[in-house]
C-alpha cells in the first residue's frame, strides 16, 4: 500500500495522523469523529485521506460542507492534489443554483418545488436548457475550481447546470456538495441515483457541528394560507375532490388563529381518522403533476407546494414527535409541520464509513470513535472578555448599542490590520452600525443576509486590501465559518454577545421532547447553549490560523465569564484569557497594543 500524499512540504503536527485515522476508519468500515482546532488544516488532512481511499481501494468519496463558499475552498484545495492523482473531482450543484429555466419565470418558484417543476418541464420537453445537454460542450469532462465556474460554463453554453453537475458527479470519484444533498431525503436519493454501490463509499462531513440543527430545519415543511386556498381552488377546477377536501381541512386550521399570538400549537386529532388519511394518501402518492400553463403558473405553484406539504404530513402524522404550529408572519399566517427528532441513521448507514470533522462538535454519538488533536496542535490566541457589556434581549436599547459602538471604535484605534466584529443577529448588527456611522472615521463593510458568493469574495478582497478595514458580520453567518481571510491575515475578531436562539413555542416543544429523553440540563445545553457557543468559537477561530502569529479575540458579554461557559470553551480560547473594559483605551493599549 502506498504512503499518504500530502500537498505541503511541512505538515502541521497531527495532520498526517488525522489523514491516517480516516483511512483506517474506512478500512474497518467504522464511524469517526475528529475534533481539531480552527486553523489546523482539517480540509488538507481529509482530502489526503480521500485521495488515498479513492486510489488504493477504488472507492468513491463524498465531501459534504455547510455552504457553497466552503465547497469552493475544498475544490481549490483539491487542485493541489490533482497533479499527483488521476482522480476526477466534481461539485454537485443544488437545483436552486442550477435551474436556469426558473430564472426566466414571471412567478417565483420556491426551492422545495423545484424537483416537481423540473420533472414537469423535462418530461414535456419544455426546458430548452435540458434539451441542450446533448451538445458537445455538455458531454465534455471538465474539472472546475468553484461552483460558480460550473454554473458559468453551463450558462455560456446554454445547457442545464444542475443536470451537467449530476453528469460530472456520475463520472467522479470525489464529489463535493453541501449538506442539503445528504440530510434531505429526497435530495439524497437524487444524489444516490447518479452512482451505484454507495455502501462502499466514504462520507466526510466537514463542520459537522451544524448537522443536528440543519437536519431539523430541512425536515420541516410550511404552507401559507394563501397557498392552501389557491390549491383548494385549483383542485376544484381540476375536479380533484380528494385534494380539495384535504386543502379545505388545512384552511380550517387557519381559523384557529388567535388575535395577538405570534405562534400557537395546533392539535392534529381532527386528522386522525381513516377517511382523511385515505384522502391524504391519495393526494401524497407520487404522480406526474399537470403541465405548466403560463396563465395558471401561480396557482399551479401553490398546488405543488400543497402536494409537497401533504407528502410530509402523511409521513409525519402518526409520529409521536410530530408537531403542528400556526405562525403569524408579516405576510400572513403559516402552518408548519415538524418532527422533534430526526434520525439520520438511514443516511449514515448508506456508506461504508462516515467521518465527522469540526473544531466544535458539541455532539455525542455512541457508535462513533472520537479522535482529538488538541494536544498535538494548539493555535496562538489572546482572549479578552469585556464583562461590562450585555446583549441580553431584555437589555437592548439605543444606549447599549452606543456602548458597543464606542468599544469598537477604541479597538479600531489601537489595533492595526483587518478586524471583523461578529454580532448575535442582523438586527443587532444594523443597530450598532447606525451608531458607528456617527463615530467611526474608517473604512467598514457590512454583511447582508442575501449576499451571494461573488459579493462575499468582494467583501473579503476589500477588507484585506486595507490595513484599517473593518467588517461587521453575524456569528453563524456567511463570514464566521470556512473563511480563512487570506491565509490567516485577520488581526482581530470581536464577538458581541452569545447568539442564543429567540425564545419560541417551537423551541420550547423541542426542549421538552429532548428533556423527556435525557434531562433538562442536557436538553438546554444541546439545543441552546452549545450551538450558540459553537458560533462564538467558529467566529473567534477566524484569527487563529497558525501557531506563530498571535490572534486577538475580544468577547463582549458578561456571560462569557460564567463557569459553565468557560468549561465548554476549547483550550486554545481560554488558555490566555484576561478581563478587560474596552471603554478604557489606556488599558486596551497596554494589553493589545503590542501583540503584533
Amino acid at each position: 500500500m502506498s504512503e499518504l500524499y500530502f500537498p505541503y512540504k511541512f505538515p502541521r503536527p497531527g495532520q498526517l495522523e488525522v489523514a491516517q485515522k480516516i483511512v483506517d476508519s474506512y478500512r474497518k468500515g467504522a464511524k469517526l469523529m475528529v475534533e481539531a482546532p480552527n486553523g489546523f488544516g482539517k480540509t488538507s488532512s481529509a482530502l489526503s485521506a480521500a485521495y488515498h481511499v479513492a486510489t488504493e481501494y477504488g472507492a468513491g468519496v463524498i465531501y459534504a460542507v455547510r455552504t457553497k463558499r466552503e465547497a469552493d475552498r475544498v475544490l481549490q484545495e483539491a487542485k493541489l492534489f490533482s497533479d499527483n492523482f488521476s482522480i476526477k473531482v466534481s461539485a454537485m450543484l443544488s437545483m436552486s443554483d442550477g435551474c436556469l429555466l426558473r430564472k426566466d419565470e414571471v412567478a417565483k418558484v420556491e426551492d422545495e418545488l423545484l424537483p416537481t417543476y423540473c420533472l414537469t418541464h423535462t418530461m414535456s420537453k419544455r426546458c430548452r436548457y435540458y434539451e441542450r445537454l446533448s451538445s458537445a460542450e455538455a458531454l465534455a469532462w471538465n474539472q472546475f475550481e468553484s461552483l460558480a465556474a460550473v454554473l458559468n460554463y453551463a450558462k455560456l453554453n446554454r445547457f442545464c447546470p444542475y443536470m451537467y453537475s449530476k453528469r460530472l458527479s456520475a463520472a467522479s470519484q470525489i464529489i463535493v456538495t453541501t449538506y442539503n444533498h445528504i440530510l434531505d431525503m429526497e435530495r439524497f436519493e437524487t444524489l444516490k441515483a447518479v452512482r451505484e454501490n454507495w455502501r462502499e463509499w466514504l462520507l466526510i462531513c466537514d463542520e459537522a457541528h451544524n448537522i443536528p440543527e440543519l437536519a431539523y430545519t430541512l425536515n420541516s415543511r410550511t404552507i401559507s394560507k394563501g397557498d392552501a386556498e389557491a390549491a383548494y381552488n385549483y383542485a376544484l377546477s381540476r375536479r380533484n375532490y380528494s385534494a380539495a377536501s384535504v386543502a379545505s381541512m388545512l384552511i380550517d386550521l387557519f381559523r384557529h388563529q388567535k388575535a395577538g399570538k405570534s405562534e400557537q400549537m395546533l392539535s392534529l386529532k381532527g386528522f386522525d381518522n381513516l377517511a382523511f388519511k385515505d384522502k391524504l394518501r391519495i393526494v401524497s402518492s407520487p404522480s406526474l403533476p399537470p403541465a405548466f400553463d403560463i396563465f395558471e403558473t401561480r396557482m399551479q405553484l401553490s398546488f405543488m407546494k400543497f402536494l409537497e406539504f401533504c407528502k410530509y404530513l402523511a409521513f409525519s402524522i402518526d409520529r409521536e414527535d410530530c408537531r403542528c404550529y400556526l405562525i403569524n408572519k408579516e405576510r400572513g399566517p403559516l402552518l408548519k409541520i415538524s418532527q422533534l427528532s430526526y434520525d439520520i441513521a438511514i443516511i449514515r448507514n448508506s456508506f461504508r464509513s462516515l467521518v465527522y470533522l469540526s473544531a466544535t462538535l458539541g455532539i455525542t454519538l455512541n457508535d462513533f470513535e472520537s479522535y482529538s488533536v488538541a494536544k498535538m496542535w494548539s493555535p496562538a490566541c489572546l482572549t479578552l472578555v469585556d464583562g461590562s457589556v450585555t446583549t441580553a434581549y431584555s437589555s437592548r436599547s439605543e444606549e447599549m448599542f452606543r456602548m458597543i459602538a464606542a468599544r469598537i471604535v477604541n479597538i479600531r484605534r489601537i489595533l492595526k490590520g483587518p478586524i471583523v466584529v461578529f454580532f448575535t443577529s442582523y438586527d443587532v448588527l444594523h443597530k450598532v452600525h447606525n451608531s458607528l456611522l456617527e463615530n467611526l472615521q474608517t473604512r467598514y463593510l457590512v454583511e447582508e443576509r442575501s449576499m451571494g458568493v461573488a459579493e462575499q469574495d468582494g467583501i473579503i478582497d476589500s477588507l484585506m486590501r486595507h490595513k484599517d478595514g473593518l467588517l461587521l458580520a453575524v456569528a453563524g453567518g456567511k463570514f464566521s465559518e470556512g473563511e480563512d481571510y487570506r491565509a490567516g491575515s485577520l488581526r482581530c475578531a470581536v464577538v458581541t454577545g452569545l447568539p442564543l436562539p429567540t425564545p419560541s413555542l417551537e423551541l420550547s416543544e423541542r426542549l421538552k421532547y429532548i428533556a423527556s429523553i435525557t434531562n433538562k440540563k442536557q436538553a438546554y445545553e444541546s439545543l441552546i447553549l452549545v450551538p450558540a457557543l459553537n458560533k462564538v468559537v467558529q467566529s473567534a477561530g477566524r484569527v487563529v490560523r497558525n501557531q506563530i502569529k498571535k490572534g486577538v479575540v475580544i468577547l463582549m458579554y458578561k456571560r462569557f465569564l460564567q463557569r459553565r461557559i468557560k468549561e465548554l470553551m476549547p483550550f486554545w480560547l481560554k488558555s490566555k484569557l484576561f478581563h478587560i473594559d474596552c471603554s478604557d483605551i489606556i488599558q486596551l493599549q497596554k494589553i493589545i497594543g503590542n501583540t503584533e
